[in-house]
């Protein structure tokens, strides 16, 4: 399990998270969601170790500050936001970069491991090409075959591993929005767990099995799919009218993906 408890934090001068707590267990798909600028990259980073704070993170039990980045690294796997690349590294290349810290392999099982993430990302036939020269979507999904690369196994030494992903289907159409997805329900199947910041609610609903959901550095309200998502809680939430479960009016046309499972 993961357990950020009371997590505040400061930047530059301004409090951007006030008293955080979240759980996230192995075995399921933890949402963070809310407005822009709810905290919810800010507590992603927390969690993953990646900025100061007061409170505390532990990961199985493990107190994330006593551990040694490397230790760290064989926890968790993150894929961030954005990822900005200067040099000209291929796609092969970036992937195994995840291999430095994560599963010890012999060569050919280092060669299988980064081609099978690839698969797993729908990247297959990918490895050759310049990561320049990939649309958003497919550097994204480069990105996430590196994350997983890094804790190929969910399950490691007798403890879950966990992916922690922000926003891992912003720049994807539809299709792929379903793999990543499937992916990370795959994951927690295994024994692994997932943090995700998500924006759809719609795909949050249908693989997500505990919702958090955040406004102005707090948390609002925790809890499964169902119990949070209500039309008064949506509306504290994001600032405006919606309603859960109903079809919009005028016959207006919604598509909504019908293969989550």
């Amino acid at each position: 399990m993961i357990k950020a408890s009371n997590l505040s934090v400061r930047l530059s001068g301004t409090q951007v998270l006030h008293g955080v707590s979240i759980e996230a267990a192995a075995g399921q798909l933890t949402a963070i969601v809310g407005p822009n600028g709810s905290g919810k990259t800010t507590s992603l980073k927390a969690i993953a170790g990646e900025l100061s704070y007061d409170g505390s993170v532990r990961i199985n039990g493990h107190d994330i500050a006593t551990l040694k980045p490397w230790e760290l690294a064989l926890k968790r796997a993150v894929l961030p936001q954005s990822t900005v690349i200067s040099f000209p590294f291929t796609v092969r290349e970036i992937v195994r970069m995840g291999l430095s810290v994560g599963a010890k392999a012999d060569a050919a099982d280092t060669d299988r491991i980064a081609r099978d993430a690839l698969e797993a990302v729908d990247l297959s036939g990918f490895a050759g090409r310049f990561y320049q020269e990939l649309s958003g979507g497919e550097q994204q999904r480069v990105q996430l075959a590196r994350a997983l690369c890094q804790i190929w196994e969910p399950v490691q030494h007798g403890e879950p591993a966990f992916l922690l992903l922000d926003e891992p289907v912003s720049s994807l159409d539809i299709r792929h929005q379903l793999t990543i997805m499937r992916l990370a329900r795959n994951f927690c199947e295994r024994g692994g767990g997932v943090i995700a910041i998500m924006h759809d609610l719609n795909l949050t609903a249908m693989f997500a099995d505990q919702m958090v959901m955040m406004k102005a550095g707090r948390v609002k309200a925790a809890g499964h799919p169902r119990k949070v998502m209500t039309d008064e809680m949506m509306e504290a939430v994001f600032g405006c009218a919606m309603r859960v479960n109903a079809t919009p009016a005028g016959n207006t046309p919604f598509v909504l993906p019908h293969t989550a499972a």
